[in-house]
């Protein structure tokens, strides 16, 4: 009977109903589905903007420590204020990099990204920003272990993970995120074959891929989407399970 009441509804309104979701639709569900031994215990959200990804990772993994990175001042002052009631966020204002180094950010309204090569940027509102490796950080912070990297930073994800480029060798980073570009139109993000030539070069393995993005223009190439990829430590621990 409830078979034949799910069939029903699903034919009048075109909509499929699913006990949990199919793969590739919420992360937080799938790595308690494929990765139960992996705890959440410290997750960075590189390219924090205003906190929309914090208030996420704070509902989906309450019992975690999120360190929310946006380097952009305007944006970071309303990141600080979005989150203020989530006691299990720590915003920095700071952006990674693949070396320490000063750097020039454009910011427009919500959204920044680092100078490109040959931008021009006009009247943009233009600030300089403080980079640092990840694993700098890391290190200066005793954080020795992070269960969850998330980076989306316009462009600048590869930059990102070589700053990390220890930690991964060693598995010190469970589960990775990125954002990447999927077709060759898209010059705003990272090719994803860049991006898993690079992970994959430290043994990590493709776990899943979230929130496909087709192109603005309602053409019907696939524009972005975020891949995430597990460490071989991970990969090895949960085999069996």
């Amino acid at each position: 009977m409830k078979a034949a009441i799910k069939n029903a509804i699903e034919r009048v309104t075109g909509l499929r109903i699913f006990r949990t979701p199919p793969p590739g639709v919420d992360l937080a569900v799938d790595l308690r589905r494929f990765l139960p031994g992996v705890r959440m215990g410290v997750v960075f959200d590189v390219g924090a903007n205003t906190g929309q990804t914090a208030a996420v990772f704070a509902r989906d993994f309450p019992g975690s420590l999120i360190y929310s990175f946006e380097p952009a001042s305007e944006i970071f002052a309303t990141l600080v204020r979005e989150t203020r009631g989530l006691a299990n966020v720590r915003c920095r204002q700071q952006a990674f990099g693949a070396a320490k180094q000063e750097t020039s950010f454009v910011v427009d309204r919500v959204l920044s990204h680092i100078v490109r090569p040959d931008e021009d940027v006009g009247s943009s509102n233009v600030e300089t920003v403080a980079v640092e490796r990840l694993s700098d950080f890391c290190q200066r912070e005793q954080v020795e272990h992070i269960n969850l990297l998330k980076i989306d930073t316009e462009g600048c994800d590869l930059e990102v993970l070589k700053g990390a480029a220890d930690m991964l060798a060693d598995s010190r980073i469970d589960v990775v995120q990125v954002e990447a570009g999927m077709n060759p139109r898209n010059v705003t993000h990272v090719p994803f074959e860049a991006l898993s030539e690079f992970l994959k070069s430290h043994g990590y393995f493709l776990f899943g891929i979230y929130e496909q993005a087709h192109e603005w223009s309602g053409e019907p190439q696939l524009r972005r989407t975020n891949p995430v990829f597990i460490s071989p430590r991970v990969q090895a621990d949960t085999r069996w399970l």
